[in-house]
């Protein structure tokens, strides 16, 4: 009977398990996802022409490889370079599959960021930024006052988006043996012969995961429209 696995703690201990490293895996690679991103659109937008070929060339590589691809890449092949497990990259990196999934995700969703936090850069009207260079503020008290809250107003909404597709995504990385949402109540399946129960209530979980963000979002998009957000960029 498929509802026979509701019925059992172990499956709803890999469940709860499963979701935390799901939401794990999404914060992680959304922080360090943006970290990547604001550097690589900072360089299409101010850096040296390499530096701009550069970053225009890794945006268009991490956005245009699936990540199935960059998982496998990642997992099976780079491994096996000669001399790589000699290497702190091996520790760092490679010893665990938690951290190679940290990694492609972070590389993928970087791409995508860069594209999202440079567009919102160049929507800021020029003229602020003109205004504060006639009060006479230097380039980074301009990015930092002026730039960052007002690029961080027109991406609030694309942030979210990108969230939840991280959400989404991160269930790839079951195939390499993470036991997520998605791969850790299926290896309870399994051995009960039961896989449309774990998938069913991954299906939940996932949903009640991308609505928890989206609400998340349309609060925080309210709260920057009130006062209150006036006052804290101001």
């Amino acid at each position: 009977m498929f509802t026979s696995l509701l019925y059992l703690p172990e499956f709803w201990w890999a469940v709860l398990k499963g979701l935390g490293i799901t939401v794990s895996l999404t914060m992680i690679t959304m922080v360090l996802g943006l970290v990547v991103g604001t550097g690589v659109a900072l360089l299409r937008l101010y850096g040296a022409l390499p530096l701009r070929w550069f970053a225009a060339v890794y945006v268009f590589v991490f956005r245009g490889v699936p990540l199935l691809v960059l998982l496998f890449f990642f997992y099976y092949g780079a491994p096996r370079i000669p001399g790589i497990q000699q290497t702190f990259v091996w520790d760092l990196v490679f010893a665990s599959a938690f951290s190679t999934a940290v990694l492609v995700l972070t590389l993928n969703n970087a791409g995508y960021l860069a594209e999202i936090v440079r567009g919102g850069i160049l929507t800021i009207p020029r003229g602020m930024v003109e205004a504060g260079e006639a009060i006479g503020m230097t380039p980074v008290a301009i990015f930092w006052r002026i730039t960052v809250p007002m690029g961080f107003r027109n991406i609030v909404s694309s942030l979210a988006n990108e969230t939840i597709a991280v959400i989404k995504a991160s269930a790839v990385t079951s195939i390499i043996t993470i036991r997520d949402l998605l791969g850790g109540p299926s290896v309870i399946g399994k051995i009960y012969l039961d896989q449309f129960t774990p998938l069913l209530v991954a299906a939940v979980f996932y949903f009640a995961l991308v609505q928890i963000v989206e609400i998340g979002a349309q609060r925080v998009i309210l709260w920057l429209a009130t006062d209150g957000g006036d006052r804290k960029t101001a």
